[in-house]
């Protein structure tokens, strides 16, 4: 029995949206020409194109990712989202004790009863927004925050 193997292949963000944007292009064009293209199977390119708008919807500065996690509670991360937009802006201190306490209020708001701020959630939270944490270094850490003069 002679079966040809194929080398496992994994295709990054942007190659997904290429091969999405490439069948919305032009309809007519096979998933078996498209899995022999990309090197993959044609049940694969099947699994992308079910997908089609999430793997369409991903900015081009997540390219790097390889898969896609949805968050579990989308309404409360992008409102989560925005409320760190406004601080960052801002030019306020977030930490990750802030970010878990802002997305229990928000989860409250929303009535998500299921919610938990765990280190987990908040790690893929982080991830999912491209969010790093830095210390302040000289004057700038001896600076008092923004919400310690508000309740000074």
């Amino acid at each position: 029995m002679n079966m040809s193997t194929r080398k496992r292949t994994s295709l990054s963000v942007s190659q997904k949206r290429e091969l999405c944007e490439m069948k919305n292009n032009n309809p007519s064009l096979s998933n078996v020409e498209l899995a022999r293209q990309y090197n993959i199977g044609k049940a694969t390119v099947t699994d992308i194109l079910k997908d089609k708008e999430c793997w369409l919807s991903i900015t081009s500065e997540r390219d790097d990712l390889k898969k896609f996690c949805a968050p579990k509670w989308p309404q409360l991360e992008e409102a989560l989202s925005l409320w760190v937009d406004n601080a960052l802006n801002a030019q306020q201190d977030i930490t990750g004790h802030i970010l878990k306490e802002k997305a229990k209020y928000f989860a409250a708001q929303f009535s998500i009863n299921d919610f938990h701020s765990s280190d987990g959630w908040l790690m893929g939270f982080r991830n999912r927004h491209g969010l790093c944490q830095f210390t302040k270094q000289g004057e700038a850490a001896s600076a008092p925050s923004v919400e310690q003069l508000e309740n000074e």
